[in-house]
């Protein structure tokens, strides 16, 4: 990294869509980038999730970390299933469980698309 030059930045969390700012970042920068706006969002409505008014998150689903939600994420969840006190990509709400909860935040996000930006 070059100090005073512009970057994107990338916000990759395990089995969710990983997000990009709207507008590049000089770095070194002490000022807070806020994902939670939809407006700092490249791609904005498209990449992120309103979760409350005005408040935006990430797609929960991308288990296998390839930028697209699709079947085969469900496949990792299939794999997954009942597994219990793990640390695995199928566990999409973080409680260490692999359950009908986490196949539920999948299909409400099935088929959500990431940027070309973020696909691999």
């Amino acid at each position: 990294m070059q100090i005073n030059e512009n970057y994107y930045i990338v916000v990759r969390s395990r089995n969710h869509l990983d997000i990009v700012s709207a507008e590049p970042v000089v770095f070194p920068n002490e000022t807070q980038y806020d994902f939670t706006r939809l407006e700092n969002i490249y791609g904005g409505q498209e990449q992120a999730r309103e979760i409350a008014e005005n408040m935006w998150a990430l797609y929960a689903g991308d288990m296998n970390a390839n930028g697209v939600i699709t079947v085969s994420d469900f496949n990792y969840f299939r794999d997954e299933l009942s597994f219990i006190n793990e640390y695995v990509g199928s566990d999409t709400n973080f409680d260490g469980n692999v359950t009908v909860t986490d196949f539920n935040t999948f299909k409400n996000n099935f088929s959500v698309i990431g940027i070309y930006a973020i696909r691999y």
